[in-house]
C-alpha cells in the first residue's frame, strides 16, 4: 500500500494543540499525540542534561575553560571526556527529537516507510519517533 502526500508536499490534515494530523497518519489521533508529548518531554530532559553538561564543562574550579581544555582539544580528563560526550550525544538527539516535532506540527509525520510505503510499526515509532523507515527497511 503506497502513500504519498498531496502535490505541494503538505497534507490536508486538522491541527490540534499545535500538532497536524496527516491524513496518511494511518494510526489513531491518540497515538500521534501520545507520541508529540512523549518527543516534547524527552526533549527537556535532554536539553537540562545539556545544560549541566555543559555547565561541568565551563565551569571548572580552576578557573579554565572547559570548552577550550575538554577530551576532544587535548586528552582531557575521563570526566571531561564523559561530559563531553553526553553533550555531543544529547545534542543530536535532541537535533532529530527537533524534527521530529517539527514534522508533526507540519503535517509530515506519517508512520509510513520512506522506502517501502508499509506502516511503521507503533511500537518503534514510541520508542524511536525519528523512525522514517519500518524495521525490515533499517535492517537493509
Amino acid at each position: 500500500m503506497q502513500h504519498t502526500l498531496n502535490t505541494n508536499g503538505h497534507t490536508n490534515g486538522k491541527t490540534t494543540n499545535g500538532i497536524v494530523v496527516s491524513n496518511q497518519w494511518v494510526y489513531q489521533k491518540d497515538d500521534l499525540h501520545n507520541i508529540y508529548r512523549k518527543v516534547k518531554a524527552e526533549s527537556a530532559e535532554l536539553l537540562a542534561v545539556v545544560n549541566l553538561s555543559l555547565d561541568s564543562l565551563i565551569d571548572k574550579e580552576d578557573g579554565s575553560n572547559g570548552l577550550e581544555d575538554s577530551g576532544i582539544s587535548r586528552g582531557g580528563s575521563g570526566t571531561e571526556r564523559a561530559n563531553t560526550a553526553v553533550y555531543i550525544r544529547s545534542t543530536q538527539r535532541i537535533a532529530a527529537l527537533r524534527r521530529v516535532i517539527e514534522a508533526i506540527q507540519d503535517g509530515q509525520y506519517t508512520g509510513i516507510c520512506r522506502k517501502c510505503g508499509e506502516t511503521i510499526a507503533l511500537a518503534r515509532l514510541y520508542i524511536v519517533p525519528e523512525s522514517n523507515c519500518c524495521q525490515h527497511c533499517a535492517r537493509k
